[in-house]
């Protein structure tokens, strides 16, 4: 063996071998280029890689016999002149190293000249059976001819798909339809569009909606003039399916092509429809440049051709133009329960008309019974996540699309996402981690989540790592993901410089009244309240101006927010609210798209329990149960706000306990604490109030129940009184000295506060020695 190796090794073969290989690479990439820009055959880069194949043992053969000269010697003289007589006995063996241990014959057969000679010709005689292929093919001639090159079939030709013949109606609709949806991508055939069969079924005396048998589609093919139809059946063939498809001329009756696909399982079924498809296009004349690059439709089940079309243009667009697209599709079909899902998710991303997403929805979940089992799985799963919310239910029915499917990545997100909205964001985080391995690339949602949850999780250090790799799939949108753990980690002065400088990249109204949100809270949180109020004018005449009224309340809340725990100016906060009622009412919204909870917390908070009562029975006799369980850790809420204000410690305590069970984990925290406070339990008070401003969460600063972040500092002002009160000097004065910090600018109207607590900090300071 140790001999055989060194052989190898002194005859280059080695070199040899990855020369050829790296040459047979570039080869299959120059054939795979042109076979995609001429449209060559399929079978043109297997034969070519065939040919590759049988030449390296010719090459390694030419190497191991030519390159086993001595490093003095020629590659083609002989060791002996052929007139010489060679010695006897052992002296007629080459010893290692001195001569080749080829006979003459074989250097003669086996030469470089011959191996490059032999690889061209073999190329060249691949190109020529190619060309005369195509030219065979463009000129109708034998079996490689085309039906429209041959005549029997006109170039754009009206031709009329039957439905296929089946034993199971489900499998001829999804068979009839992909192959639709394949062969209306046809350059040389015009395939007749639903619309028209239906149109001419009409005028037949027929149902629409008819089934398309063999008989009606040829009376239908006579009736319009079509050029051929198309007839399928499905047969089964174990537990697999063969389809086989005719071409029949409308003229004569003449069978123009068979072809024929089996699927070796229900799985199969959809790709051996495109096999099906891509034999017909080609013996019907489609070229094979334009089969191999059609771009496929969604996989989605529809009757409407034009249906489909829309829906899958509308996975690329966004905003207003994808909800137009998805509408256009319900309207050719109003029972594509795909199209109503999307529609749902469409409305929910872009946080416009609850209602509307509410609809959609339970639309596609009605539809869910015409539907493959996948659909039905995805239609479940946001029905369940949005409509009825049952969390648990939704995670259910993603676990089983990911047995099925574990790389598929909106599954990986949906899942994700439910694990946070009950509040487990350690497994949420897991399964945007995933997310993002899976399409490392895509600067969507996986990068958000992974963040937004590893801050949720408290893995600080892992969500700036994330943020830093987004920064190569977002580019300047990173930054506000930047800005997020920037808040987590206490930097508030540098995430707000982020969302500034973000302000000077892009000064469109709708993004500057979108960021002005963000920077009321950062200056509201410093007690900046003037620069807060200037902000939230921004955003409320942006508001206004386009009719935005859900965002325009969602605004309107954290300004009284700002007067109850910033400003302690309580009866301003509802006067602002009476007032902003006034000029707009509630009942100019929907009654889903109501803010009812978040008027009553702070309604409460403000000292009016009666009017936060109102508002939640108001909201009580318009909301279904459905509405009541997705708002169940508001409603707790908002009703331990109640208790509190109407002097019901206990009650309220235990409402904010049961509302931890949400996506925000801090939520409750500042309620709780003011209960424990009524209650008379300090320690219970502290503790709650310390979680409140030193547990890590993504959205501090955006609108929600409470001013997470404008409450910070009168947060820490109340803890350095109960640490004070309880002879915990050191942590009181920690707390003191936050405050400071965060009100070191704060507005002339607070800097007595700020004073007071300074003063305050100095007689812990002295106390503690």
């Amino acid at each position: 063996m140790k001999k055989v190796i060194n052989e190898v090794h002194r005859r280059s073969l080695w070199q040899v071998l990855g020369l050829y290989l790296a040459a047979a690479w570039m080869v299959l990439q120059v054939v795979d280029v042109i076979g995609n820009n001429f449209g060559l055959p399929d079978w043109v880069p297997p034969a070519a890689l065939s040919l590759l194949l049988v030449g390296l043992p010719i090459v390694l053969a030419t190497a191991f016999v030519q390159e086993g000269m001595s490093s003095g010697g020629k590659a083609d003289a002989p060791s002996q002149t052929l007139t010489e007589e060679a010695p006897p006995g052992p002296s007629a063996a080459a010893s290692p190293g001195s001569s080749s241990a080829a006979s003459p014959g074989a250097r003669r057969l086996f030469t470089w000249k011959k191996a490059l000679l032999g690889g061209a010709a073999a190329f060249a005689a691949l190109v020529a059976v190619a060309g005369a292929w195509l030219v065979l093919r463009s000129a109708g001639i034998g079996p490689m001819g085309t039906l429209v090159a041959s005549g029997a079939l006109e170039e754009r030709a009206l031709v009329i798909l039957s439905d296929f013949e089946a034993d199971e109606a489900t499998l001829s609709d999804a068979a009839t339809e992909a192959l639709r949806v394949d062969l209306s991508q046809s350059d040389i055939i015009r395939l007749a569009d639903p619309a028209l069969i239906a149109e001419a079924l009409e005028r037949m005396g027929r149902d629409p909606a008819e089934l398309l048998t063999t008989e009606l589609a040829t009376e239908l093919a006579v009736r319009e003039g079509a050029g051929a139809v198309i007839f399928g059946e499905i047969n089964r063939a174990g537990s697999g399916h063969l389809f086989s498809a005719q071409v029949v001329s409308a003229v004569d009756g003449a069978v123009l092509t068979s072809q024929r696909e089996s699927a070796a399982d229900d799985a199969d079924v959809i790709p051996a429809i495109d096999r099906l498809s891509k034999k017909l296009r080609e013996r019907m004349g489609d070229s094979y440049k334009s089969i191999r690059s059609d771009p496929p439709l969604a996989r989605v089940t529809t009757s409407s051709l034009e249906a489909l079309k829309l829906y899958s243009r509308s996975a690329d667009a966004g905003g207003a133009r994808q909800v137009a697209l998805l509408e256009q599709a319900l309207a050719l079909d109003s029972t594509f329960a795909m199209a109503w899902r999307a529609l749902g998710i469409a409305y929910r991303n872009n946080l416009t008309d609850r209602a509307a997403m509410v609809d959609a929805l339970t639309r596609a979940f009605e539809h869910r019974d015409r539907l493959t089992e996948t659909e039905r799985r995805k239609a479940a799963s946001m029905y369940y996540t949005a409509v009825d919310f049952e969390p648990r239910l939704a995670a259910a029915e993603y676990q089983a699309l990911l047995v099925e499917d574990p790389d598929d990545y909106g599954s990986v997100i949906n899942l994700g996402v439910l694990m946070s909205a009950v509040g487990d964001h350690e497994a949420s985080a897991e399964q945007a981690l995933k997310a993002v391995a899976l399409e490392p690339e895509r600067g969507g949602p996986g990068y958000w989540n992974a963040i937004t949850e590893l801050v949720n999780a408290g893995r600080i250090d892992e969500a700036e790592a994330m943020a830093d790799s987004a920064v190569k799939v977002w580019g300047n949108e990173s930054a506000r993901a930047r800005a997020m753990v920037l808040v987590a980690q206490g930097r508030l002065d540098e995430a707000e410089a982020n969302f500034r400088e973000i302000l000077e990249q892009d000064l469109r109204p709708g993004w500057r009244a979108g960021l002005a949100l963000r920077l009321a809270q950062f200056a509201a949180a410093r007690g900046r309240v003037s620069e807060a109020e200037e902000e939230t004018r921004i955003r409320t005449a942006f508001l206004v101006d386009e009719g935005i009224t859900t965002e325009y309340y969602e605004t309107l809340v954290q300004a009284a927010w700002m007067d109850v725990v910033v400003r302690q100016r309580p009866a301003e906060a509802v006067g602002r609210l009476e007032g902003a009622l006034g000029r707009h009412p509630l009942a100019d919204l929907q009654p889903r798209d109501r803010p009812y909870l978040e008027l009553a917390e702070v309604t409460a908070r403000a000292g009016r329990p009666d009017m936060a009562r109102g508002l939640v029975a108001e909201m009580r006799e318009h909301f279904e149960d459905s509405d009541l369980k997705r708002l169940r850790s508001e409603l707790w809420r908002a009703e331990g706000e109640i208790a509190l204000a109407e002097g019901r410690p206990e009650e309220a305590k235990e409402n904010f306990r049961r509302a931890f069970e949400a996506f925000c984990h801090i939520c409750p925290l500042p309620g709780l604490a003011l209960a424990y406070e009524a209650a008379g339990q300090p320690d219970s008070a502290i503790a709650a109030h310390t979680r409140y401003v030193e547990t890590p969460y993504s959205d501090r600063f955006l609108p929600y129940a409470y001013p997470l972040g404008q409450a910070l500092a009168p947060t820490h002002e109340r803890l350095g009184d109960l640490l004070y009160e309880a002879g915990e000097l050191d942590e009181a004065a920690r707390h003191y000295a936050r405050f400071i910090e965060l009100w070191s600018e704060a507005d002339e109207e607070l800097q007595p506060r700020v004073r007071a607590v300074r003063e305050r900090l100095e007689r812990t300071l002295r106390q503690r020695g």
